[in-house]
């Protein structure tokens, strides 16, 4: 019925798109880190989280409703990756490191998924694992964004600094936010510096 159907669009849809819209609204990601899905802005140079003392009111305001969400049968994956997206941005490696084994189970994942645990073994310094689930999320969706300027900033740390400006070339061309295009500019004027100075 339509009662029914509207009662469960709210404890589903709408509490996952809550918890997505308190993530973006309250978090900012800094430009030496790689890019979670789904379109969080960019804070420029180095920072922290605000508090890192407890955790923050929107953190658990999304979590509950990623609860709700889950509880009511809404996609699996999508609310574990956003789940993710909170462990990640928190720094909980034990909770994160579950979730990734978690979605590994699923039979396919969507590009923004793969794109996440990308980002999750990123923060851990893995580079190569990085670098391979963001080439994946760029082979389901060679148009998220996200991933491909993940994959230069992988190339970045590996001082493969050809192939980050053939990537940050492709990047820039698609990219329409102003500040993620001078983060992008950034990355590639850096390592355009580095790249002389090695030969000096």
């Amino acid at each position: 019925s339509a009662v029914y159907f509207s009662t469960q669009f709210y404890h589903t849809t709408y509490q996952i798109y809550a918890a997505r819209n308190q993530l973006l609204k309250h978090h900012r990601i800094y430009i030496e880190q790689a890019r979670l899905a789904n379109g969080y802005h960019s804070s420029g140079m180095e920072g922290v989280l605000a508090s890192t003392d407890s955790m923050p009111a929107f953190i658990m305001t999304a979590q509950l409703k990623l609860q709700d969400a889950l509880e009511h049968g809404a996609s699996a994956e999508f609310v574990a990756r956003l789940q993710l997206q909170i462990a990640i941005i928190v720094k909980n490696e034990s909770v994160a490191d579950s979730i990734v084994a978690n979605l590994n189970t699923f039979t396919e994942l969507s590009a923004s998924t793969l794109n996440d645990i990308g980002v999750y073994y990123f923060q851990l310094k893995q580079t190569e694992q990085a670098g391979e689930y963001f080439q994946r999320s760029l082979q389901r969706d060679p148009e998220l964004l996200e991933a491909l300027y993940n994959l230069a900033l992988v190339k970045y740390y590996q001082h493969d600094y050809s192939q980050l400006k053939s990537l940050i070339a492709q990047y820039l061309k698609r990219e329409k936010d102003a500040s993620w295009k001078n983060a992008a500019r950034h990355l590639l004027e850096t390592a355009t510096m580095n790249s002389e100075n090695s030969l000096h």
